[in-house]
């Protein structure tokens, strides 16, 4: 799984590796996750909430793909 060979985990960020499955409904990524929890947390109780992600330079573009 880790190879480039095999689905190249190695190279993911761990907010991109797709786990977060609810039985019913599946949350692709951790990055994914968290924005949504974010958005209903904080959407309902503010207008202008931010949240704040570290992304590497290298994984930037993926991060805009996902979301």
């Amino acid at each position: 799984m880790l190879s480039e060979e095999a689905l190249n985990y190695g190279f993911y960020p761990k907010g991109l590796l797709p786990f977060h499955n609810y039985g019913d409904f599946c949350r692709q990524t951790p990055f994914e996750e968290t924005f949504k929890r974010g958005f209903v947390v904080f959407g309902a109780l503010m207008a202008n909430a931010q949240l704040h992600f570290t992304i590497s330079e290298q994984h930037g573009e993926m991060f805009l793909l996902e979301f």
